[in-house]
């Protein structure tokens, strides 16, 4: 970040030159990240001195009210293309997280997402309940469980475009992803969420190398989702 910042305040854009494309994709996702970086400082250091909530365009269904909190927390997700939500148990994550995919949904480029939920296995038909509760858009979501053919199976429906919903969201438990994980990593996800985020804390083991370096990355969006502690 300080070596972008130097060269942006010692030069002007167009005397700056670079050797290949990937440098200059390099240097520009740098000056991005430290931008988005800046705005959600600003918006928490507003929140945290004067409970101040940011002027936001968040997509948020009908007759739901968020806390002042939530909104804050869901306009933070938003602003780049990743973030963790650590909130306390109890605190209403869950929602603000589907605040976020609503507003992603709603300012897509293009009329179908795929979005990725991964959680422990005593969850997942929780996740679906509050999709049905919190979601502001009408999508195709299903639990992805079952034996290989049934997986595959479910996988390829929920997911395949539709004229009325405007995403796919496909809910499994972490060992299913790992089960599947050439499947899943093939698959050009736009949200990636992992709920209890601490199933992947080991850095040595081979699902948190896969969940990092694999679906993060290939993901336009992610989401980190779990308690603090």
């Amino acid at each position: 970040f300080l070596t972008v910042l130097r060269i942006l305040s010692a030069f002007t854009t167009d005397r700056i030159k670079f050797k290949t494309p990937l440098a200059e994709a390099l240097f520009t996702s740098t000056h991005i990240q430290f931008q988005v970086g800046a705005r959600r400082a600003e918006i928490n250091s507003a929140w945290q001195t004067a409970k101040t909530v940011p002027e936001h365009s968040l997509c948020v269904k009908e007759g739901v009210e968020l806390a002042a909190y939530q909104e804050v927390a869901a306009h933070l997700a938003t602003e780049g293309n990743s973030f963790a939500f650590y909130m306390e148990q109890g605190t209403g994550k869950t929602p603000t997280a589907i605040t976020a995919v609503n507003t992603w949904i709603a300012n897509a480029d293009k009329p179908f997402l795929r979005v990725l939920v991964v959680c422990p296995r005593n969850v997942i038909f929780n996740w679906i309940t509050e999709f049905k509760s919190f979601g502001a858009h009408d999508v195709q979501i299903d639990s992805i469980r079952g034996g290989e053919v049934k997986r595959i199976s479910k996988l390829a429906k929920v997911l395949k475009p539709s004229s009325t919903a405007r995403a796919g969201i496909a809910v499994m438990n972490y060992d299913t992803v790992m089960a599947m994980e050439q499947l899943i990593g093939a698959i050009p996800w736009d949200v990636v969420i992992a709920d209890e985020c601490h199933y992947i804390k080991g850095p040595q083991s081979q699902r948190t190398k896969y969940f990092l370096n694999i679906l993060r990355d290939k993901a336009k969006r992610s989401e980190e989702h779990t308690s603090e502690l």
